[in-house]
């Protein structure tokens, strides 16, 4: 009896150790400590019983025994196998957790950097501006109050013509630009009969409207017209018949039709230039005229290519180009130095080129050039117009004009030979622009 109940003793221990086995591999390493006491406990219980009933053992017995340590053993095998690889969870973890602590280590120690540097920046910006505010009280600690009303309704002025500028071109009128100016401008000076050290009173008048009308409809087609009327006089010491002698006198007409050929630089071009003048101007102490009313009339027309390289730039080659020369009054005025030989007319054909060229290097410096030049392969007449605007402010400005001049077929009586012709012209006075 006491036999029967060891048996059934050890194969109860070995069905609880199975069911303890399957419920590691399920539940994993929560239970590995319950499991290892488990079997710690019945391997004593085994040996306590083997030595109480050694005298009655027998070899199904020991050949119980033996299953259950092997059992026992196995079982130990798979405890440290988990073990192990419970260690290796945990060092992969410690491994992962150091890896993203320096990540993040990195990361702070960018933003860090790049805070700094913001804050460098700012502190640049904040420099600059405190010594621009430094600077502008500098300048109004100089400045009068009256000075600087003076300032900030020039300003205004000039914000307002901009204002008015940038209205224009966003609404303007349709591929119609209109522009007009005009200027007055005077020079005059005073000198007693008594003054000690001589000289004549003297005054100078100088008046010029000039006028663009344009048809731009950005396609393949532009049209361009400008029309001029400059009118200038002064006292006259010099001759003794006139007290006042014109100094300019001219009305200018030139049109520029072109046909786009490549882009916005290249076209074909056909232009016409009309001048002529109002006024008499005499030679000094005779009656002979150097020029009359409508007397000469030029008259230049040109076929060919216009090339735009920049905005305000025109270089306009004519290889087929004529020119037309009339004097109305032949009896009065020299035609000779028009360059007409016989009767009251030269007409020739030839080749020309004529340069435009607008450039505004500060906001009160405006220069205009106007290049002409013409030749029918025997003579050459060189034309060159340059123009330089002072602007004081949006009414006032100042003005200095060259205009140097080379025509070989104009041979003055008394000459054997052309001669280069200068004209000077330095003023200050009224100014606007209208649009």
């Amino acid at each position: 009896m006491r036999r029967f109940v060891h048996i059934v003793l050890l194969v109860f221990a070995s069905c609880v150790t199975l069911f303890a086995q399957d419920t590691i591999f399920v539940k994993g390493v929560t239970r590995i400590d319950t499991l290892e006491a488990n079997i710690i406990t019945y391997a004593d219980t085994f040996k306590l019983t083997q030595d109480a009933a050694a005298i009655e053992s027998n070899a199904e017995e020991q050949i119980m025994l033996r299953l259950l340590h092997e059992q026992a053993l196995r079982i130990k095998a798979h405890n440290d196998s988990v073990q192990a690889v419970q260690d290796s969870i945990l060092h992969t973890d410690s491994v992962w957790l150091a890896q993203q602590d320096s990540l993040a280590r990195v990361a702070q120690l960018r933003r860090e950097q790049e805070l700094r540097d913001s804050i460098a920046r700012e502190e640049e910006e904040l420099r600059r501006l405190k010594a621009q505010l430094v600077k502008a009280e500098e300048v109004h600690a100089d400045s009068t109050h009256v000075e600087t009303e003076v300032k900030v309704k020039a300003l205004l002025q000039d914000a307002e013509e901009d204002r008015q500028e940038h209205l224009r071109k966003l609404k303007g009128y349709g591929p119609w630009y209109k522009m007009a100016s005009g200027m007055v401008q005077f020079s005059q000076n005073y000198v007693s009969s008594n003054w000690y050290q001589g000289g004549n009173s003297s005054f100078a008048m100088f008046a010029n409207v000039k006028g663009t009308i344009k048809y731009d409809a950005k396609k393949w087609i532009t049209w361009e017209n400008t029309g001029e009327w400059q009118e200038g006089f002064s006292t006259s010491f010099g001759d003794s018949l006139r007290k006042v002698n014109m100094t300019d006198d001219f009305l200018k007409l030139y049109s520029k039709l072109n046909v786009k050929i490549r882009a916005d630089k290249l076209y074909g071009s056909f232009n016409i230039d009309f001048q002529t003048p109002f006024f008499n101007t005499w030679k000094e102490n005779t009656r002979t005229l150097k020029t009359g009313t409508f007397t000469p009339i030029r008259f230049n027309w040109g076929l060919g290519v216009d090339y735009k390289p920049m905005k305000n730039m025109s270089l306009v080659f004519s290889p087929l180009a004529y020119k037309l020369v009339f004097a109305k009054d032949t009896i009065n005025v020299d035609r000779s130095v028009f360059g007409i030989q016989s009767g009251n007319t030269l007409s020739t054909f030839g080749s020309s080129v004529r340069l435009e060229w607008k450039w505004r290097p500060l906001r009160e410096v405006y220069l205009e050039t106007v290049f002409f030049a013409y030749t029918n392969y025997k003579m050459v007449e060189i034309d060159w117009e340059i123009t330089c605007d002072f602007i004081v402010n949006r009414y006032i400005s100042a003005r200095v004009s060259l205009h140097p001049r080379y025509d070989s077929s104009a041979i003055q009586e008394g000459d054997t030979r052309a001669k280069m012709q200068f004209k000077e012209l330095l003023s200050i006075g009224f100014a606007h622009k209208f649009y």
